[in-house]
């Protein structure tokens, strides 16, 4: 009987989290098309490769290169100091 028990309550759980991991995904899809179907037709070369112009992030004209440019620093900045902290624990580790 607690053997029953068991299965039923893992078999809760397992909906719980599949439920539970549908709803993040199918949140994630809506949030990312929602973003693709307004901003799609605005996106041109120019708006990629130009900084923003006179008033910045306040309604002016201009682009997006230097949000873009400052993701790819963060994303390095992160990856050489995980490298620099991993590596050597990673060896440590192993040897």
């Amino acid at each position: 009987m607690a053997r029953d028990h068991r299965f039923a309550e893992e078999r809760l759980f397992q909906g719980l989290m599949i439920a539970a991991t549908a709803l993040i995904v199918s949140s994630l899809a809506l949030i990312l098309l929602t973003v693709l179907v307004k901003g799609l037709p605005f996106m041109s070369l120019d708006m990629v490769t130009r900084t923003p112009q006179g008033g910045y992030y306040l309604g002016k004209g201009g682009g997006v290169l230097n949000a873009i440019v400052g993701s790819l620093y963060l994303a390095g900045g992160a990856t050489l100091l995980a490298i620099l902290i991993g590596l050597p624990v990673a060896l440590y580790l192993n040897v």
